[in-house]
């Protein structure tokens, strides 16, 4: 009897102990200020000497953000992710030894699943826009898909050695990167935005890109987080006045928003939103 109870105590104990550290876990409600604070292009990248493959490319571009491939354009591809309706594209290899086929016989991209609606993961499966387009690219070129996950900043030193032949991960073209890669013809209009506690009052009276920006510069002592390499964390590098913070993605950004480990993330505007509300419901 008395071991039974011993136990007995022990698992009632170890229940409250993970009732109270799941409490705990729970973080605060987060907030997007629906403001845009740049305005940017997202495109594919090659490497610098492969013309061939970057016609090809912009071909396929040029049709999905036109009349469409068998009815799929960029646009039907975004508002499958808005309303939910998107599928993974299922089965791929993830390297060229999967295949069984000789190298020239593969398209390889490189792209990172941290930065949905463009590129996730649903479970093992690929899922987002840049990869139901890459399958589709790798239909018309005739060529068997493989795609590499990986660091964002990883991708466009991939496709510089040829490991890859094409990033796709909603990139941002600038003239940096082009130092390195070519691009493709945009395929989608983006913009940065910021999120901060539900209970931060600091940009309720912000209506424009300044009137947030004069915000951010007038701020002491706050932190500010956004993904390594992408687009938010060269924007937020501006701001001297506020320690900044790589992470590997923005939903580890937004989640140490909501637990008060960073009081600012930058990220792109449809990401952040996706992030902001997945930790929110979390939360309850």
């Amino acid at each position: 009897m008395k071991k039974f109870i011993t136990a007995t105590v022990s698992a009632l104990l170890a229940a409250v102990l993970a009732i109270s550290f799941a409490a705990c876990a729970k973080g605060d409600p987060v907030k997007v200020i629906d403001i845009d604070l740049t305005n940017e292009e997202y495109g594919f990248c090659v490497r610098q000497d492969d013309s061939a493959l970057l016609t090809q490319v912009n071909a396929v571009v040029a049709r999905l953000t036109g009349e469409g491939i068998d009815g799929v354009t960029v646009d039907s591809l975004f508002a499958a992710e808005v309303n939910k309706t998107a599928q993974n594209i299922g089965t791929v290899a993830t390297t060229v030894s999967e295949t069984g086929k000789p190298r020239s016989e593969c398209l390889v991209v490189a792209t990172n699943t941290g930065f949905k609606p463009f590129e996730y993961k649903e479970g093992v499966y690929f899922a987002g826009i840049d990869m139901h387009i890459a399958q589709i690219l790798a239909e018309e070129l005739g060529k068997t898909l493989v795609i590499m996950d990986m660091q964002f900043d990883a991708i466009v030193p991939s496709v510089q050695q040829g490991t890859a032949d094409i990033g796709m991960a909603g990139m941002t073209i600038t003239d940096e990167k082009e130092e390195n890669v070519q691009f493709s013809a945009p395929y989608y209009n983006a913009s940065q935005q910021i999120a901060v506690l539900a209970s931060d009052t600091s940009f309720d009276n912000c209506k424009t890109k300044e009137d947030v920006e004069n915000v951010l510069r007038g701020l002491v002592g706050k932190k500010v987080q956004a993904a390594a390499s992408y687009t938010g964390y060269d924007y937020a590098e501006q701001f001297t006045n506020l320690a900044l913070t790589a992470q590997d993605d923005i939903g580890t950004s937004v989640r140490e928003l909501s637990q008060g480990k960073t009081d600012i993330v930058v990220g792109d505007k449809y990401t952040l939103n996706e992030m902001v509300a997945a930790i929110n419901a979390e939360n309850g």
